[in-house]
């Protein structure tokens, strides 16, 4: 299947370069890396669902922490308003 993506230039440079240097194509690059990511999520979530719920809640505050620490010292990443809980939905 074909698609187009926008990537960033530099992250564009820096995957063409270790194509080359791993000796595959860009194609054959992204797409293992999709490959990999989607493999590593299926496994977090696997672990995840193995845990007690006290571990899920801890797992959850301890993501809590590390994303309020992300989105202060990233505020052009600012959530958007439709997620964020202080917005009047109705």
């Amino acid at each position: 299947m074909e698609m187009t993506l926008d990537i960033p230039d530099d992250v564009l440079k820096r995957a063409t370069l270790k194509a080359v240097q791993e000796g595959v194509t860009l194609r054959e690059l992204v797409a293992r890396a999709i490959q990999n990511d989607l493999e590593t999520q299926a496994s977090l979530q696997q672990k995840y669902l193995r845990l007690r719920p006290e571990q899920r809640r801890q797992v959850i505050r301890e993501e809590g922490k590390r994303l309020a620490e992300y989105y202060a010292t990233h505020p052009d990443d600012a959530l958007p308003d439709c997620l964020d809980a202080d917005t009047d939905q109705s």
